[in-house]
C-alpha cells in the first residue's frame, strides 16, 4: 500500500496546492526527509499525519488511501463559488460525461 499512498501523495500534492516537500513537512511539523520517505513509498505515516494530509489536500481518508485514485480525479478549485454555482457547475459536469446504456 505505500506505493499508492505514496503516488497519491505526489499527484494531490502537485494539483491540489504546488506545495514543496518542505512546505508540506513544515505544515506536519516533520522533518522533510520523512514526508519525501512518504511520497517514495518507502515508509507509510501514522494515522495522525493520515488526517493532516487529508486537510491539507481536502480529500478524505478513503480517498488518500484508495489506491491510484488521484490519478483518476480531476480538482477543480471552486473557492469563492457561492453553493448555488457549485451545485449549478456539478450538474453542468454529469450533463457533459457519457451515459452508459
Amino acid at each position: 500500500m505505500s506505493v499508492e499512498l505514496g503516488e497519491n501523495l505526489r499527484v494531490l500534492r502537485k494539483m491540489k496546492t504546488d506545495y514543496t516537500h518542505t512546505q508540506v513537512a513544515q505544515l506536519l511539523n516533520i522533518e522533510r526527509s520523512t514526508y519525501s520517505r512518504y511520497e517514495l513509498g518507502v515508509s507509510e505515516p501514522p494515522v495522525s499525519i493520515i488526517l493532516k494530509l487529508c486537510e491539507i489536500y481536502s480529500v478524505s481518508c478513503d480517498e488518500l488511501l484508495r489506491p491510484r485514485f488521484a490519478e483518476r480525479k480531476r480538482y477543480l478549485d471552486v473557492s469563492g463559488l457561492s453553493d448555488r454555482q457549485i451545485r449549478l457547475l456539478a450538474e453542468l459536469i454529469q450533463t457533459m460525461k457519457p451515459h452508459n446504456h
